[in-house]
C-alpha cells in the first residue's frame, strides 16, 4: 500500500455520461493495480433520486440542486473529516465540468481533468465550437472557467485542449501545474 490516499471525484450517476464514466472506472482499476488506496465520491443523488431523466426539463433542474447545492455541502464535510485523519489524501476531479468542486478541496493536494474546452468556447461564443449554450448554460460554462483558472494542477488530453484553454485563459499560460497526459 501506498501512503497516499486518492479520492476520484466522478460525476451525478443520473445523467448517464458513459465516457465520463468509463474514465473514472479506468483511474480507478489503475489505483487498483498500483496498489494505492482509494474511494470514489459522486455527487449527492437527492432531488433526483425519482427521476428518469435529468438531462432536460424539470429533471435538469433536480439535478442542479443536487449537483450545486447539496453536493458542495457534502463534499466540504467529507473533506473536513478527512483532515482529522492521517492519510494523505490526493482529491482528482475527474471532469473538469466539475470544476465548481474545485473551491471544496484543498487546492495544493487537488488535480483535475480536462477533457476538452468545446462547451466554455461555445458559452464564450467562439462559433468554431458549435456549441450553444443556454442563459444558464452561460453562467455555469463561466463558473467551470473561472474555477479552472484558479486550479493549480490541471491535467489536459491533448495539447490542442490545452492550446484551446490558454487562448481562453491567458493568464495561466505562464503558470506551471498544467501538463497534457493522454488517456
Amino acid at each position: 500500500m501506498k501512503n497516499v490516499k486518492v479520492i476520484l471525484v466522478g460525476n451525478y450517476s443520473k445523467d448517464k455520461q458513459v465516457s465520463m464514466n468509463s474514465f473514472l472506472n479506468i483511474l480507478a482499476l489503475g489505483l487498483k493495480k498500483e496498489q494505492y488506496e482509494f474511494e470514489i465520491w459522486k455527487p449527492l443523488i437527492c432531488f433526483g433520486i425519482y427521476l428518469n431523466n435529468t438531462n432536460k426539463g424539470i429533471g435538469k433542474w433536480f439535478g442542479y440542486i443536487d449537483k450545486y447545492i447539496l453536493t458542495p455541502i457534502y463534499f466540504y464535510l467529507r473533506v473536513l473529516s478527512n483532515k482529522f485523519t492521517k492519510a494523505n489524501y490526493v482529491y482528482h476531479i475527474c471532469d473538469h465540468s466539475n470544476a465548481i468542486y474545485l473551491t471544496n478541496f484543498p487546492n495544493r493536494q487537488t488535480l483535475i481533468t480536462c477533457h476538452d474546452v468545446i462547451a466554455i468556447r461555445g458559452a464564450l461564443g467562439y462559433r468554431d465550437a458549435y456549441c450553444e449554450a443556454s442563459s444558464f448554460g452561460k453562467i455555469l460554462q463561466n463558473q467551470i472557467l473561472k474555477n479552472l483558472k484558479k486550479a493549480q494542477h490541471i491535467a489536459m488530453v491533448s495539447s490542442n485542449t490545452k492550446n484551446q484553454f490558454f487562448e481562453i485563459a491567458p493568464s495561466k499560460i505562464n503558470q506551471q501545474g498544467i501538463s497534457v497526459i493522454h488517456n
